[in-house]
Order: structure tokens, then sequence, then C-alpha cells
């Protein structure tokens, strides 16, 4: 079962569910906003922390490699924008992980699932990830960002 719109704000306002057990969205969206759109959906926002690998930063990278052989901090970079002021630019070719913004946490009897929009799908961007988010959820969701067009895609923080 998909939730509509209207349903969607019943669970965030608490009208609904399980009490102590109930959809949280922090920052919360504006519930009035989410029941004129009619989808069945929420945008979330992208945040302001990204790791994206290092360039030439190792030649291969041997899936079957021990842990004690593989060092995330040496084929990564963590990066933090500023949430006022701050610009994020994915350049063609590149691939980055981000996080939303918002902090969620699913009840035990909802599960969700990640998409991306088409309008950013159109110029180049893919937004992967773990696509199906399991019931009883919590913290902010990380996204697979890759650019495969031709332009330097920018971002604010939300």
């Amino acid at each position: 079962m998909i939730l509509t719109a209207a349903e969607i704000a019943q669970r965030l306002r608490g009208e609904t569910g399980t009490v102590g057990d109930r959809l949280v969205i922090t920052p919360q969206p504006d519930l009035r906003s989410v029941e004129r759109s009619g989808a069945a959906s929420i945008d979330l926002r992208l945040g302001t922390w990204f790791v994206s690998p290092r360039p030439r930063s190792t030649a291969l990278l041997d899936i079957y490699a021990s842990e004690a052989d593989f060092s995330e901090a040496r084929i990564t970079k963590t990066m933090f924008v500023p949430f006022v002021g701050g610009k994020f630019i994915l350049h063609p070719r590149n691939f980055v992980l981000a996080v939303t913004l918002e902090w969620i946490r699913l009840p035990a009897d909802l599960a969700g699932y990640v998409v991306g929009k088409s309008s950013w799908g159109r110029r180049g961007l893919i937004i992967a990830t773990a696509t199906g988010v399991h019931p009883s959820f919590t913290g902010c969701l990380t996204l697979e960002l890759a650019n495969v067009g031709y332009v330097h895609l920018s971002a604010l923080p939300s």
C-alpha cells in the first residue's frame, strides 16, 4: 500500500499509527504543502556532508581484500559544505556519497523507497541508494550521486 499525501501528513502529525512509533521527519516539511501537492511522496533535501573517491589514490580496488588491507580514509575524502554560502560542484564523470538534510524515523508498519527526480536525470544526475528503506529505519539517508552528463552540477545546501 502506498500512502496518499493526506495520509503522510496525518502520520507526521501523529494522528494515525501507533503512539511512540510514529513517522518522523526532522526538520518537518510544511504539512499543508504536502497535502496540497497530492503526491504520495516527500521531497528530501541534500545535506552538507559529502564523501568522494580520491583521484588516483589506488589503481585497483580489490573487493576481496580484508578489512585490514582496506583503508576507507586512504581512498576517500570527506567534505563539509557550509549551510550558508557553501556550494558543492559535482564534475562530469564523478561520483560522491551524500546524506539528506532530513533525519527520518519510519515506524514498524511503514517502509519507503528513494527515487531521483526525472528533471535532474535529464541533466545527467543519477541518484541511487539502497532504494528500499526498511521499517523502523532511523537516520539520514545516504545518497549515491553520479554525474554522467557533460556539464558541472552545482548544489547549494538546502
